[in-house]
């Protein structure tokens, strides 16, 4: 069962002072259990029955409570800020903000990731306790364990938020030299991402997030394929298809493909460089640049057809038979033995085929 130390203080509170504590201004209807609502509502009620009983067991389990709310009330540690209600708190890039122990914090706008340096810290809107390293969920609230402290780093140009409690603001700031994406950790094709990235064949979308759930287009996928290769675009200078132009960053690229028969398009005019490839177009275009590059592949890693491979569209049955026999496409994370050809690829996929790729070629 996972612990949820977070909680535990307003659980005891609100179930020994069932019926006795009547919650007013929205605060029992509010998940959140903040500074500035433990110090107006909970404190004072918890010393009036203290006072009655404290000598019993529930008044000695008050008197170690109030102890401790009295603990954390005292002045901060150099450069911490305490607010016992919600603060608007301003952001510009690599700003951070450290939070203290019962400390919650509400991101508004931005991208910010959360490193947790002791204890524990819990998203009050979902329930879970959070993984450090997480990038924070815009709207949601989170707050900060007994005993814990956590680190809120900004990867975009600006950021907003909400916080009370005790915190340590700074503005701006750097990003450790060794960041590369903050929304790849625990993915399972992060290796593949990884190693793509390191070679300049992929970028992120911004704000140091690769989104590896994200749709990729067929423009994209042939451009990652034409990076790995070192196409030299200058020589790429027009392409049949009516609906891809040249100065556009894709353009060259198509252009290259279509050359080398590693693309058709949907017909002797249209590519569709916008549409979302699906797993079977990925297939094709995979095993196609592999011929292309000569390549020898193979073809023993997997004899076993998918579930569904029947469902396969009859252009591309030869192509995903290949790409599954070589080891470059798998079934899908939920059922390894279900494909889903017409499914679109996402970011992650298309790395590690591609990643697949390289290492079982030796290209690089």
């Amino acid at each position: 069962m996972k612990r949820i130390a977070t909680v535990l203080l307003a659980i005891i509170l609100l179930t020994v002072c069932a019926g006795g504590v009547a919650a007013t201004g929205g605060s029992a209807a509010d998940p959140l259990v903040s500074i500035s609502y433990i110090e107006s509502t909970f404190k004072p009620q918890i010393m009036e029955l203290a006072s009655v009983s404290i000598e019993g067991t529930v008044g000695k389990l008050y008197s170690g409570m109030l102890k401790r709310l009295d603990e954390i009330s005292l002045p901060g540690g150099a450069g911490y800020s305490y607010s016992p209600q919600y603060k608007d708190i301003a952001f510009s890039f690599g700003g951070t903000l450290t939070m203290g122990e019962f400390a919650s914090f509400v991101p508004l706008s931005g991208t910010m990731t959360i490193t947790i340096e002791a204890g524990e810290v819990l998203n009050l809107s979902t329930g879970e306790s959070i993984k450090s390293g997480s990038v924070l969920k815009t709207g949601n609230r989170y707050f900060s364990a007994e005993n814990s402290s956590s680190l809120i780093r900004v990867f975009s140009d600006s950021a907003s938020a909400l916080a009370d409690g005790y915190y340590k603001h700074a503005v701006s700031g750097t990003i450790p030299y060794n960041t590369v994406f903050i929304d790849i950790s625990g993915n399972w094709a992060e290796n593949d991402i990884i190693a793509l990235a390191a070679k300049g064949y992929v970028n992120g979308t911004g704000n140091y997030m690769f989104s590896p759930d994200m749709t990729l287009t067929r423009a994209m996928f042939v451009t990652i394929l034409g990076r790995v290769s070192r196409v030299d675009t200058s020589m790429y200078t027009s392409v049949t298809f009516k609906d891809v132009r040249m100065d556009t960053w894709y353009g060259p690229y198509v252009a290259w493909a279509a050359s080398g028969g590693i693309v058709n398009g949907y017909d002797a005019d249209r590519f569709g460089p916008n549409d979302n490839i699906t797993r079977e177009q990925m297939a094709k275009i995979i095993i196609s640049y592999a011929d292309y590059m000569g390549a020898i592949l193979d073809q023993s890693q997997n004899s076993q057809p998918f579930a569904d491979e029947a469902q396969v569209s009859p252009w591309a049955e030869e192509y995903v038979r290949r790409a599954r026999a070589a080891g470059l496409i798998s079934g899908e994370q939920t059922d390894a033995a279900v494909f889903g050809p017409r499914k679109e690829a996402d970011r992650a996929q298309v790395c590690s085929v591609i990643n697949r790729y390289i290492i079982k070629t030796g290209l690089g």
